[in-house]
């Protein structure tokens, strides 16, 4: 089968198994590209219980962080499907924690990082790598996300202090986007169009000549979004307007 999002190895039956406590991170077929990971698969000789399965991302050559994460709980013998949704970035490798059970495994492939006990989330952990070592865990996403062109902002706040203004506002697409502003008062000028064979010119079209871009705090696309602005200066008319991305693709449509 063909999957637009995939990591790890096939959960399959294999000829040796590992023990509970360890958090494990499979090096085999890392994140091939962004997106959002929608299944993983396990295959345990014995039934696992307390179960996390995470995406890590390397900060070192042997240190890791836990990006994306999700609480399985229990996991039957044998092989099994769950559900999730985590945020993949190409190059991530995938993990799992299990307080009982076991993981099958066999010793051939291109190996896996280990560390005793639960690492699901970690910021900058050290783990220790094991040559030849193949896991049964696998995740994967069948169908490509939408792909959003459009946003409406249905919210939005704006919250000054003295050292900062925070800006807050939800869309109704997934989407993440960009706070442009200037000091500068906007310019207006006549665009050319050609209507019923005529062309005229008093189509107005609005730009920009100095701006900066602030991107939102939250990682992903996502439905909230905030901006935190520290440059501005007191008693000073701003100009903003909102453009974005939809799953890495420039959205045609802004807030302007």
């Amino acid at each position: 089968m063909s999957y637009f999002i995939d990591v790890g190895a096939p959960a399959i039956d294999r000829a040796l198994a590992t023990d509970s406590g360890w958090t494990l991170i499979s090096t085999e077929n890392p994140v091939n590209q962004d997106g959002l990971l929608e299944k993983v698969a396990i295959y345990a000789p014995s039934a696992q219980t307390g179960c996390r399965v995470a995406l890590f991302y390397k900060t070192n050559a042997n240190t890791f962080t836990t990006g994306s994460w999700a609480e399985i709980g229990s996991v039957p013998a044998g092989y099994s499907e769950h559900t999730v949704n985590l945020n993949a970035r190409t190059g991530d490798y995938i993990g799992i924690y299990f307080a009982t059970g076991q993981l099958d495994v066999e010793n051939t492939g291109e190996g896996r990082w280990y560390l005793s006990g639960l690492k699901i989330p970690c910021t900058n952990l050290a783990f220790t790598f094991q040559a030849t070592r193949t896991q049964s865990l696998f995740g994967w996403t069948e169908v490509p996300p939408i792909v959003y062109t459009r946003f409406l902002i249905t919210d939005y706040q704006i919250t000054p202090n003295c050292e900062q203004v925070t800006v807050s506002l939800k869309t109704d697409v997934p989407c993440h986007l960009w706070l442009r502003f200037t000091p500068e008062k906007i310019r207006k000028h006549p665009r050319t169009v050609v209507r019923r064979g005529l062309s005229m010119g008093y189509d107005l079209r609005t730009c920009f000549v100095e701006y900066g871009d602030i991107e939102q705090q939250e990682a992903w696309d996502t439905l909230e979004h905030t901006f935190i602005i520290t440059e501005l200066a007191w008693c000073h008319a701003y100009y903003f307007y909102f453009w974005g991305l939809s799953v890495g693709e420039v959205m045609t449509y802004t807030s302007s």
